[in-house]
Order: structure tokens, then C-alpha cells, then sequence
């Protein structure tokens, strides 16, 4: 059994006004598709990583534009790696 989750903040602003981790953006996340004890795809943004995304067990940076175009780019690798699963 497959399952997506999404785990996402919204980073709270300091006085100055800057977001403490992410002084470009606030948005502060992970989207995540797998089964049980296997991570197929996941996309995060992990404090000291910085953006990045994992496919299979293969880890590469990610270049965060938009949370519409990541989400876009997630489930884009959710549909590739469920058909790299359905042909084996």
C-alpha cells in the first residue's frame, strides 16, 4: 500500500521582520510517497541540508521556486517512479 504525506509550516517572522531559517521564503516542508518502512520519493528542506530531494535512494540538491511548481515536480516523480514500479 502506497501513501503520499505532506508536511509543511509556515515559518513565523521575527521582529526584524525575516524569517529566522528561511529569510527568502516561508514556506518550510517535506512531501514524502512510499509504503511502509521503504521512502520512494521525498522532497524536503531539512535544516543544515537546505533543499533537496531524494528519488529512490538516490539524494540531489532541489532548486525551491514556487510551491506550486514543487508540488507540480513531486508528483511528476511520484508518477515516474510508480511506473518504473508497475513495469518490473
Amino acid at each position: 500500500m502506497y501513501g503520499i504525506r505532506f508536511k509543511t509550516a509556515h515559518c513565523l517572522l521575527s521582529v526584524s521582520g525575516r524569517c529566522p531559517r528561511r529569510s527568502l521564503r516561508r514556506f518550510i516542508g517535506s512531501f514524502f510517497f512510499g509504503r511502509p518502512g521503504v521512502r520512494l520519493v521525498l522532497f524536503d528542506n531539512e535544516r543544515g541540508k537546505g533543499d533537496h530531494k531524494h528519488i529512490w535512494e538516490i539524494e540531489t540538491s532541489y532548486y525551491f521556486e514556487s510551491v506550486e511548481k514543487l508540488t507540480a515536480d513531486f508528483l511528476a516523480a511520484v508518477r515516474a517512479v510508480q511506473a518504473e514500479e508497475e513495469g518490473r
